[in-house]
């Protein structure tokens, strides 16, 4: 890991101080901020690795403590929240969360979404992983997916803002292009658990990446939804634009 604190983001004393206890008993180096205020300053200084971030905040909510940190870096974020409303849950992934709790939790389930991100963070995807044997760069209509720097270029070549969520489902799509992905494979490569048909997080993370990747609104959707199978890759469907890699 990069030796760097996990920043838990609560107002709520009793809670981080135990959610601090028991991260910490695993292995944590733990950071607390009691204010969106004090989440800036304490990034600003050193870059946590992980963000837990409560929803309900004293000078901010949540949100816009997200959109604060969306637009400044892909630090994983998982949202705290005190609802269990789906549309609660949307929002948070729309606006870039890698993943949600509602509050009250089971520790070891934070836990494991915890460990779950690490994973994703210490090793290559098994996807890239395969794909970089052979290829570094996957072309389409002009757009450029940087294996190797983990990054995607549009056609102007200006670097596109990714969640780590959104670039590993671009990986897996471009690697068997027009062939359908399952949410299955797509729920595991996200979040390291099988989809559950009330788990929106799937979906909400593709409608994000067609947005980025469809954003001249002049063709047809480059992500395509297979009814009864999940999402498919189709460059070039109509337009006669060319796949391939370099």
């Amino acid at each position: 890991m990069t030796g760097s604190p996990l920043l838990i983001v609560d107002d709520d004393a009793a809670i981080s101080k135990l959610l601090a206890a028991y991260l910490r008993k695993e292995g944590f180096d733990i950071a607390i901020a009691e204010s969106v205020r004090e989440m800036q300053e304490r990034f600003t200084a050193q870059p946590p690795e992980m963000i837990l971030l409560d929803v309900m905040l004293p000078d901010a909510d949540g949100w816009s403590a997200l959109r604060w940190l969306r637009a400044r870096s892909a630090v994983p974020v998982i949202m705290l929240t005190g609802k269990g409303e789906t549309i609660d849950k949307i929002v948070g992934l729309e606006m870039g969360a890698d993943d949600y709790l509602a509050k009250p939790f089971d520790l070891r389930e934070l836990l494991a979404r915890i460990r779950t991100i690490q994973r994703r963070l210490d090793r290559p995807d098994a996807p890239a992983k395969a794909a970089a044997a052979e290829k570094q760069e996957v072309r389409f209509q002009g757009w450029v997916l940087d294996l190797a720097a983990h990054q995607l270029l549009d056609t102007d070549g200006q670097s596109v803002h990714l969640t780590q969520a959104e670039y590993r489902i671009l990986v897996l799509l471009t690697a068997t292009p027009r062939q359908p992905v399952h949410r299955d494979q797509l729920m595991e490569a996200v979040a390291g658990r099988n989809w559950d048909p009330m788990d929106r997080s799937v979906d909400v993370h593709v409608s994000n990446l067609r947005r980025k990747l469809d954003r001249d609104g002049g063709g047809p959707s480059l992500i395509r939804t297979v009814r009864g199978a999940g999402y498919m890759f189709v460059p070039g469907a109509e337009s006669g634009a060319g796949f391939g890699a370099d």
